[in-house]
C-alpha cells in the first residue's frame, strides 16, 4: 500500500500518523482503525474500509493509495467529508481520482 504524503488524520489520531501507518502495515490486528482511499468504482468518490481489509490482496491491490486514517467509522465519515470539501475548494470539482493522481 502507498501512503499519501499529506495524510489526512481523524481527530483521535492527530500527531500519530506515522505510528498508525507502521501499525497498519506490520501489526497483525488493529481494532477500530479505518482507512480512506479513492474509490475502486470511478462513479464513487471514496472508499472507507477497516484497516485489516487492506491486507487482503483480493480486495485491495498492493499499490492502493491510502489518503486518510480515522479512529472510528463515524470519524472516517467526517474525514471523508473534509477530504471532499478540500478537493472541491482546490479544484472546483469533486474529481477525487484526478486530484490524488501523482
Amino acid at each position: 500500500m502507498r501512503w499519501y504524503k499529506d495524510m489526512y488524520l481523524g481527530q483521535s489520531l492527530q500527531g500519530k500518523g506515522l505510528y498508525y501507518q507502521y501499525v497498519i502495515r506490520f501489526t497483525k490486528k488493529v481494532t477500530g482503525t479505518y482507512c480512506l482511499m479513492p474509490a475502486k468504482n470511478r462513479n464513487d468518490l471514496l472508499d472507507i474500509c477497516h484497516s485489516e481489509l487492506l491486507r487482503m490482496p483480493q480486495l485491495y491491490p498492493k499499490d492502493q493509495l491510502v489518503i486518510g486514517i480515522a479512529g472510528s467509522h463515524r470519524e472516517a465519515c467526517m474525514l471523508a467529508g473534509e477530504i471532499i470539501l478540500d478537493v472541491l475548494n482546490k479544484t472546483g470539482n469533486t474529481d477525487v481520482h484526478a486530484f490524488f493522481e501523482e
